[in-house]
């Protein structure tokens, strides 16, 4: 029987809660760091940190630096830690109306090797289409050598907590694609709206020191909204006004965010993106402005998101499930296994 982290199908985008994904959540950002950095990040104690140090350590996920420690007096020098070399890859895969972007990416969010399938999927089955991503999926374990820990999906459209997706411009209506999914990709899997994933992208990239509150406009396919904040993701309802410029005013003077992002192939045009950022600089006031302007870098960036979050939510968690796949590998086309199943350092390929 499968557990309810492996069954959870929507993505957590929360503040990381346990001391290991907390002590994780803080390397990832600020490596090389001191035990005593995470003590006082975290706000745990000192043993409830060394315990939660000690477990990433053995779950290839952290490690120790003795060549970089510098000793401060007496008694035994402490040792910086960053991030290990990753002992798996994550999926992530973002669904567009005409090519569909997949990409590995390892465990300090870096994109090892990417693609975009042309592939059109209001034109074949959903089972097709389905066929289609776990093939590269596939590939991309083989070519990795490593295990694949976890597997995430963004699509247009609407996604429930369990994973059925409506988007008309994909030709699904209430469509159960976690189930499919499941049939050909054995580990753990999530499926969101690319607008809840690229508001996570922001939430997992903002420095804990300086936490913020983000507005994400999105206007592509669809025109949609999430705020990102340390607490989690949320969606907003967006009223479809006269122009973009002014659904976006009236969404930041209700939210009064920090940092303002445009995403979504409308701002690939330059006049649009200016012209919506001048109206949001009338009600917005000191807020930041920032652009993600290609349909490529909202895709790798919504991709990455949903692929690292149950790295981010559960570090340990992902290395148990994997230990138990190592000794006994699912069947079906993808497991938790790539082939060949060697933890070694990847190559740099890909952005």
């Amino acid at each position: 029987m499968e557990s309810s982290a492996r069954l959870r199908t929507a993505p957590s985008f929360t503040r990381p809660s346990s001391p290991a994904a907390a002590c994780l959540h803080l390397i990832r950002h600020f490596q090389p760091v001191m035990r005593s950095t995470l003590i006082e990040g975290t706000g745990r104690s000192q043993p409830t940190v060394t315990r939660a140090v000690s477990a990433l350590i053995g779950a290839d996920l952290v490690r120790e630096r003795p060549d970089l420690s510098t000793p401060t007096g007496p008694g035994r020098p402490t040792i910086p830690l960053e991030l290990a070399t990753s002992p798996w890859i994550q999926i992530g895969v973002a669904v567009g109306t005409k090519a569909t972007y997949i990409g590995a990416v390892n465990s300090r969010g870096a994109v090892l090797r990417e693609q975009m399938i042309d592939v059109t999927p209001s034109a074949i089955t959903v089972d097709e289409f389905i066929e289609i991503v776990a093939t590269h999926t596939n590939n991309l374990a083989k070519f990795s050598e490593l295990p694949i820990a976890n597997f995430g999906m963004t699509t247009s459209g609407v996604v429930t907590d369990t994973g059925m997706v409506t988007a008309p411009n994909l030709g699904w209506e209430n469509t159960d694609v976690v189930s499919r999914l499941r049939r050909r990709i054995h580990v753990p899997i999530t499926v969101t709206s690319v607008i809840t994933a690229i508001a996570g992208a922001e939430q997992q990239a903002q420095s804990p020191a300086r936490p913020a509150r983000v507005l994400v406009f999105y206007a592509d396919d669809s025109i949609g909204a999430a705020v990102a904040s340390p607490e989690g993701v949320q969606l907003l309802p967006v009223r479809h006004l006269r122009s973009l410029e002014d659904s976006a005013t009236n969404l930041a003077a209700k939210v009064n965010p920090a940092e303002i992002v445009l995403a979504g192939s409308a701002f690939e045009v330059p006049t649009t993106a200016r012209a919506v950022g001048r109206a949001l600089r009338q009600v917005a006031g000191d807020a930041e402005i920032r652009v993600i302007p290609t349909h490529l870098d909202n895709a790798r960036a919504a991709a990455r998101a949903v692929a690292l979050d149950r790295l981010i939510d559960d570090p340990l968690g992902l290395a148990k499930r994997l230990a138990s796949a190592s000794s006994a590998p699912a069947a079906g086309a993808v497991s938790g296994l790539g082939t060949g199943a060697k933890r070694r350092p990847q190559p740099g390929f890909g952005r």
